[in-house]
C-alpha cells in the first residue's frame, strides 16, 4: 500500500483479502411472521477497534421480547466441517 493506504496492485489486494475477516450482521425470521426473531452481530472490544466475539440475541417465544443470548468467542468456521 502507498502512504495514503491505497492498494496499488493485485498482490496487495490478495494479501488484504486473505488477511481479512468478513464482518456481517444477520437478521432472521424464525417463524415466518415477517418480524425479526434473531440477530447475530459483532461484539466489539471496549479498548481496541476490533471484534472480540460474536453475539446472537433471540426472542424464543416470538413475541418481540429478547430473552435468550449467546456469545461466540474464537469462532473457527472450519470446526463445523467434518474432515
Amino acid at each position: 500500500m502507498d502512504e495514503g493506504g491505497c492498494i496499488n496492485n493485485l498482490k496487495q489486494m490478495s494479501f488484504l483479502y486473505k488477511s481479512s475477516q468478513l464482518v456481517f450482521r444477520h437478521w432472521a425470521d424464525d417463524n415466518f411472521d415477517g418480524k425479526v426473531d434473531v440477530v447475530v452481530l459483532e461484539n466489539m472490544d471496549t479498548e481496541r477497534p476490533w471484534i472480540e466475539r460474536w453475539a446472537a440475541v433471540r426472542s424464543s417465544h416470538y413475541d418481540g421480547r429478547l430473552d435468550e443470548a449467546a456469545s461466540l468467542c474464537n469462532f473457527k468456521p472450519d470446526s463445523f466441517y467434518a474432515e
